[in-house]
């Protein structure tokens, strides 16, 4: 049915070729649905970050350790996924097709995830768009995603993939993780250049900045205008970033693999955006 509305909406390259994986008569899975699988499971472990480092150590290494089994076709448990485990199988060829998405472990809880993310990235898009909450400066576009902005289509996607975070307050909401927040900003570009609002003399590179409560931190990403979709050009706010962070006093965390990502103390974000700016007018 999308194919027969695609032409009306511009909306291209709906079908993509992909390797599949065969297991047995009923159960496939496509490269492509694997590495969205695998990569949820990877950047969003069974609980936010911890309260010191070494519990937010312990967490990522959960996680990798969940995204690693989720590859295998070994029958390891998975480490605390989603609060609680079942009698499944644990290998890929359960949780596809002919298996059990809905559960709570492996491929099928990475494909969930994956899937809650993305609806989350749409929504919580759109949410900014409406609000007018993208503001236009000399060098760059900007929005800060707060966890009010995105509690209700949290609320409704993502938190129900699992079941144990209910009154967590302080949890960190999903885009204060450094890839689903780069994957927000693809979105806001491609779709705002497309419909010409963002391209010619109004294209800019886009900053998003996420809040993490629990560390009382947030997240800067950088992304860099694409003129047309597909193109992929050099990313250059990783040493704008560290020329900014090095011309004021705060706490700056550069451990992404990404270089334009750093992480600022909550109080420092808006004279960081301001020494930002400052900086660019100067180059």
């Amino acid at each position: 049915k999308l194919e027969n509305y695609a032409m009306e909406y511009n909306l291209e390259n709906l079908r993509f070729t992909s390797f599949i994986r065969k297991t047995g008569y009923s159960s496939s899975l496509s490269a492509a649905d694997t590495s969205y699988a695998v990569t949820a499971l990877l950047e969003y472990g069974t609980s936010d970050s911890g309260e010191t480092e070494d519990e937010g150590n312990a967490v990522s290494v959960e996680a990798f350790n969940n995204a690693y089994d989720a590859l295998g076709s070994h029958s390891y448990p998975m480490r605390g996924l989603l609060n609680g485990l079942g009698n499944e199988g644990y290998d890929a060829s359960n949780l596809v097709n002919g298996g059990n998405l809905s559960a709570n472990i492996g491929l099928g809880a990475g494909l969930r995830r994956a899937m809650a993310l993305q609806k989350s990235i749409i929504q919580t898009a759109v949410g900014l768009m409406e609000r007018g909450s993208i503001a236009l400066l000399r060098h760059f576009r900007y929005a800060h995603v707060t966890s009010s902005i995105v509690a209700d289509t949290q609320r409704a996607n993502f938190l129900q993939s699992s079941n144990n975070n209910a009154g967590n307050e302080k949890r960190g909401h999903i885009f204060s993780k450094p890839l689903a927040l780069t994957r927000l900003a693809h979105f806001l570009m491609n779709l705002n250049r497309e419909n010409g609002k963002w391209a010619g003399a109004k294209a800019r590179p886009l900053v998003l900045i996420a809040d993490k409560p629990k560390g009382d931190t947030c997240l800067i990403v950088g992304y860099e205008h694409p003129e047309s979709y597909g193109d992929l050009p050099k990313n250059t706010f990783g040493k704008k970033f560290e020329r900014t962070a090095s011309s004021m006093k705060g706490s700056f965390k550069f451990d992404s693999f990404d270089s334009n990502v750093v992480e600022v103390n909550a109080g420092d974000v808006q004279r960081f955006m301001e020494q930002l700016h400052y900086f660019l007018d100067t180059v």
